[in-house]
């Protein structure tokens, strides 16, 4: 059976039905830091000026404009411009009320899992009534999104933890279908396998992030293979 192409991002219409939500719980997430919205970003359209932002954790929801530069729109470069367009993610939330929040700022990443990202400011601050109609949700951040949500909590003194023995059986299960399956290397410094597996995963209705992925088969590399060859 032909695959279909992975989809790469939601509308909040489409989380309602999803996860059985009202469109009021999205919004709280969103305002509340929980899910991290996307817009889209035409070249330049939006673009005020750039800067690194200061730590999130001691910013209480704001982002300090200590400007790397400052230009107008006219004196950006191809490059610049090339780089602002696209879906890219409303950072840091600022609360209006309880049930409201104002966006001005947008960067490559959530900065909650990359400080060090480049931010810019909205020229033009967006409400959480543009991102309910004109923003998504990308597919990574669903994920996430779920996979925090499905966390179950530690198991009580009657259920049984694997044993070292079971537990490294999964991990060779987790490698041996990884390299065969997937082709993946060990040994690269970087490989798109745990966003492919990821997306596979995403097409059976199966919610997993990439750095979770990523962790299991560097634990499984390394607890299975050290010391072997990694290819046969």
């Amino acid at each position: 059976m032909k695959s279909t192409p992975a989809k790469k991002y939601f509308t909040f219409e489409e989380l309602v039905v999803r996860w059985d939500r009202t469109s009021n719980d999205l919004v709280q997430l969103v305002i509340d830091g929980e899910m991290v919205p996307s817009l889209y970003i035409p070249s330049g359209g939006y673009l005020l000026n750039q800067f690194v932002p200061i730590d999130i954790e001691d910013a209480d929801s704001t982002c300090s404009p200590s400007p790397l530069h400052d230009p107008s729109i006219d004196e950006l470069d191809n490059e610049v411009r090339g780089w602002v367009t696209g879906f890219r993610y409303l950072i840091l939330p600022q609360r209006t009320d309880s049930h409201d929040c104002d966006f001005h700022y947008f960067a490559a990443a959530p900065l909650d899992r990359d400080h060090g990202a480049l931010c810019y400011s909205l020229e033009h601050r967006v409400g959480i009534a543009d991102v309910l109609k004109s923003g998504m949700v990308m597919a990574d951040e669903v994920a996430r999104v779920e996979a925090k949500s499905s966390e179950k909590p530690a198991p009580d003194s009657n259920e049984k933890a694997l044993s070292t023995t079971e537990r490294n059986t999964l991990l060779k299960l987790v490698i041996g279908m990884a390299v065969k399956g997937y082709s993946y290397d060990p040994e690269a410094s970087k490989s798109g396998v745990p966003k492919e597996i990821v997306d596979d995963l995403a097409n059976l209705g199966i919610a997993i992030t990439d750095d979770t992925v990523r962790r299991y088969l560097k634990e499984a590399a390394r607890t299975v293979l050290s010391g072997q060859a990694r290819h046969s």
